[in-house]
């Protein structure tokens, strides 16, 4: 469950919207543990190996078949956007070629998946979750004490507000996120994997513990960022295609920024490019901080 998403997620969610805002991580967590609980005993006395059986035993072989076609597409977007991602990454850190990159990263996952199996994908994620926690450990210290942040600017608000025009949506949010992480595929591995029900109970006991553990890191960095808006000034963003150079101008922005800031930039018309630079071109000693960047073409 924790990965890039989870971390940044996290820390985007307290440094923008605060504390109170911040409920994806707790009730996956919660969710993990009602399908631990109350789904997985009926899942091993049952027999079934995937989450659709149920489903396929109570309303028959076109509801399974329709499950599976919706789990396809979705795998098959989700891998591309985290291959695309790492792709970009990689271009970014060691400016290699973006397909050469997408291409070694797939074909590496599938072959130690081929070569290990089950087995594979475990150590994996073992060590997935040692790096992450980490690379926690040493950078929110460091960015906490960084020079860049003044904790003194931290808005008192940091915990958050909930309009009341709100509620109904927060609530929404909450059974979706809970509701959702239920049938997650990689609870269920485990829960078909282990040796007996009770493991199924302490292992996502543990889970859960360690999981709500590492909410507080990427917290902590989210209100660091949160204390840095004044620090952006003088953006200039540029656009690129796969040559890498930087020569078309998309926007331009004086600041300085405030706290939770959202700018918006426009690129003129006909601007072509796959890749987007955001750089302060004036004054010394900056520092760019940004909480989240999206880039909309058409």
């Amino acid at each position: 469950m924790v990965g890039g998403a989870y971390i940044l997620g996290t820390a985007e969610a307290v440094g923008r919207d605060g504390i109170i805002w911040t409920v994806v991580p707790i009730c996956y967590n919660i969710g993990m543990l009602v399908a631990a609980f109350c789904v997985a005993p009926k899942m091993r006395v049952g027999g079934y190996t995937t989450i659709f059986d149920p489903l396929q035993n109570k309303y028959g072989k076109r509801m399974g078949a329709f499950l599976f076609v919706n789990e396809l597409l979705a795998s098959v977007f989700l891998e591309a956007a985290i291959l695309g991602a790492l792709g970009s990454s990689l271009v970014s850190i060691i400016e290699v070629n973006f397909e050469f990159a997408v291409v070694v990263s797939a074909s590496v996952a599938v072959t130690y998946t081929f070569i290990g199996g089950l087995y594979s994908v475990s150590y994996t994620d073992i060590i997935q979750i040692c790096f992450l926690t980490t690379g926690l450990i040493l950078v929110t210290p460091f960015v906490c004490l960084n020079d860049a942040v003044d904790l003194g600017l931290i808005r008192t608000d940091w915990t958050g507000t909930l309009p009341t025009n709100w509620i109904g949506h927060y609530i929404d949010l909450i059974f979706v996120c809970i509701c959702g992480g239920i049938p997650w595929a990689g609870i269920h591995q485990v829960v078909l994997a282990s040796k007996s029900l009770d493991v199924v109970r302490k292992a996502s006991l543990i889970s859960a513990a360690l999981c709500m553990c590492l909410i507080v890191p990427p917290s902590l960095v989210g209100l660091a960022g949160a204390a840095t808006g004044d620090r952006l000034h003088d953006v200039e963003v540029t656009v690129a295609e796969d040559d890498l150079d930087f020569n078309r101008l998309c926007g331009t922005f004086k600041g300085p920024g405030t706290d939770n800031q959202l700018v918006v930039m426009e690129c003129p018309q006909n601007t072509h490019g796959r890749y987007v630079k955001l750089q302060i071109v004036k004054g010394n000693n900056n520092i760019l901080s940004l909480c989240d960047v999206k880039v909309i073409g058409v």
